[in-house]
């Protein structure tokens, strides 16, 4: 009997234990669910010789749809001393593929598939585990957790994923010898993402640099690669071809 009732309370021991760590799970494992959000942000070059000056070089704005479709606007003006022109880079990844485009050219390149929204990175269970997590920060008052790549301290990049924003990173970091590039986010707006946010600029669509991506790949042996980016430019085209 004696030993009824200790095998009796062990085995609810055992079972309190276990739930107690199914819940500790469950609670590292769920996933945030993601909002439209509008990021602005701003590009500054922090110089390795601190007699000289931070400069801005970009300013960002970014719209994010909570199932991964992102188009961002960045400005900066140009490089060449004393030319006061903006230049404007406009990046787009939506359903019907990605694209870019500069306002110098009167034309957008397709730049392959769509990238869905991944939902691994809702959970900060994952965004813990991986071999590049480094620490937990605060941006705006969310949690993001950053992540680290390079071999040195002198030169590495960092990236800081929050997952309320589709878990897509909102800050950035370039270090090397000369300094360090920050995109920092200067505001997280939290609205409805509409489809003309994220609409493609009404200019023709080349696929000149996606074909000399396929070269390049073809090139050095990676053929699934070139033949993923040629199947993009065929389902794209495709489907423009039936809306016509």
């Amino acid at each position: 009997m004696t030993y009824v009732r200790i095998t009796a309370g062990l085995l609810a021991l055992i079972g309190s234990v276990w739930l107690v760590l199914s819940l500790r799970q469950a609670q590292a494992l769920k996933m945030i669910m993601p909002k439209d959000a509008v990021v602005l942000s701003r590009d500054v070059f922090y110089p390795a010789d601190k007699s000289r000056a931070p400069k801005e070089r970009a300013t960002r704005q970014r719209w994010i749809r909570a199932d991964g479709a992102w188009k961002e606007v960045r400005t900066e003006r140009s490089p060449v001393e004393g030319d006061g022109r903006l230049i404007v880079f406009v990046s787009i990844n939506i359903p019907q593929g990605r694209f870019a485009h500069i306002s110098a050219r009167d034309e957008v390149e397709f730049d392959g598939h769509f990238t869905p929204l991944d939902e691994r990175y809702l959970s900060a269970q994952f965004l813990r585990s991986s071999k590049d997590f480094v620490r937990e920060d605060k941006l705006l008052g969310y949690t993001a957790y950053v992540w680290r790549s390079g071999r040195s301290e002198q030169n590495y990049s960092e990236q800081w994923f929050v997952p309320e924003v589709s878990g897509i990173p909102i800050k950035f970091l370039y270090k090397n010898g000369r300094g360090e590039t920050v995109t920092e986010p200067i505001t997280v707006e939290f609205r409805k993402v509409a489809d003309a946010d994220l609409a493609i600029p009404n200019l023709p669509i080349v696929f000149n640099k996606i074909n000399k991506d396929i070269e390049n790949l073809e090139k050095v042996g990676r053929k699934m690669a070139a033949e993923d980016k040629r199947q993009a430019i065929t389902e794209f085209q495709s489907k423009q071809g039936k809306k016509q």
